[in-house]
């Protein structure tokens, strides 16, 4: 999977084009699933009025910029099993990109805990593409919905969000199918 389908997808799962806040999440305000209390000083902030309008094209491509550089480039994903790729995509949009390759780590290099930094290397772009990929992606998305599941014991507040978190991986493992 390339790049501009890994987005369109996520997008669907963020719900699209859309500036709304959620009680209770953590992100705060999100536009088009960016969270401004992680990026709060994007320039997309301020254009906050413009943002509850149909997108302009310079906001669409604002957008598609942002998650390429910030999350796709970032981890390296070109680099990766199609399938597998759209997976740590997605898990990265989600929870952050350290945690996203972290998991990928675990799965693909189980037996080496000190390579499990969460950093993108020709190890772990070598090891994610020496399995297959439906088991990587099984495995994945299970660790996956662990982490989620170790969040929501954390932080019982975050349960009203559990039942999103499992519906998104079961719409990534639909995708990677």
């Amino acid at each position: 999977m390339n790049f501009e389908k890994a987005f369109e997808r996520t997008m669907q799962l963020e719900g699209g084009y859309v500036l709304h806040e959620v009680a209770g999440d953590s992100g705060g305000q999100t536009y088009a699933g960016i969270a401004r209390n992680a990026w709060p000083d994007l320039p997309l902030w301020q254009q906050t009025e413009r943002l509850t309008k149909a997108p302009d094209e310079d906001i669409v491509a604002f957008v598609q910029t942002f998650y390429r550089q910030q999350f796709w480039t970032k981890m390296r994903l070109d680099e990766v099993e199609a399938e597998c790729a759209f997976c740590i995509y997605d898990f990265g949009v989600n929870s952050g990109t350290r945690q996203a390759i972290r998991t990928a780590q675990r799965v693909a290099l189980p037996d080496q805990p000190t390579e499990h930094d969460g950093l993108v290397g020709p190890k772990t772009i070598a090891a994610i593409n020496q399995m297959a990929p439906a088991a990587f992606i099984a495995k994945y998305l299970l660790s996956r919905a662990q982490f989620f599941a170790a969040i929501t014991v954390k932080r019982p507040g975050n349960l009203k969000f559990l039942n999103g978190w499992l519906n998104r991986i079961q719409t990534c493992m639909n995708y990677a199918a």
